[in-house]
């Protein structure tokens, strides 16, 4: 075990990665979860409607994945802002070495029917969601469990299992 740990250590490539979104006027932040390496409800900061999500260190095969669920208000058809973001990380090798990636994240309103049915989410993007789903059933069921509702925590583990069979 402490070879192993001592392996992960050693294969850090990023350390305290850190993500910080500040959604645009009107863009509120529903949800954010961890999908990689595990599955999570990801922790949230919010300082003054700019949100901190905290990711730790990235070792190298390993790399993260989230998933941040926002409410955008209706618009005109254009392209906007949706966010900032500004992703930080420290150097393994030194604590004085800090980096950071700044990038904008546009969204694009369309009043077009055909333009709009003709978006194909990624099959990846798909695979992420389905796999929030089945976290979602799973840990709806142990509450209801926990609760005492047995027949429905198997209820939701079925679906859950039957969930996680059709993805493979």
């Amino acid at each position: 075990v402490f070879a192993q740990e001592l392996q992960r250590a050693q294969a850090v490539h990023y350390r305290n990665l850190e993500l910080k979104l500040r959604p645009m006027e009107g863009v509120e932040l529903r949800a954010a979860y961890r999908i990689r390496p595990t599955i999570g409800v990801l922790e949230t900061t919010n300082e003054g409607g700019s949100y901190s999500f905290s990711l730790g260190d990235m070792v190298t095969g390993e790399e993260p994945a989230l998933l941040i669920e926002l409410i955008v208000p209706p618009r005109t058809p254009s392209v906007y802002r949706l966010a900032h973001s500004v992703l930080t990380w420290s150097d393994p090798t030194s604590s004085l070495f800090t980096s950071n990636v700044r990038t904008v994240i546009p969204i694009e309103y369309s009043a077009d029917p055909a333009r709009v049915a003709a978006v194909v989410p990624p099959p990846k993007l798909m695979r992420v969601v389905e796999a929030l789903s089945v976290y979602k059933l799973q840990r709806r069921a142990q509450e209801a469990f926990i609760g005492g509702d047995v027949e429905g925590a198997t209820r939701k583990l079925r679906a859950a299992a039957t969930r996680l069979l059709d993805m493979g």
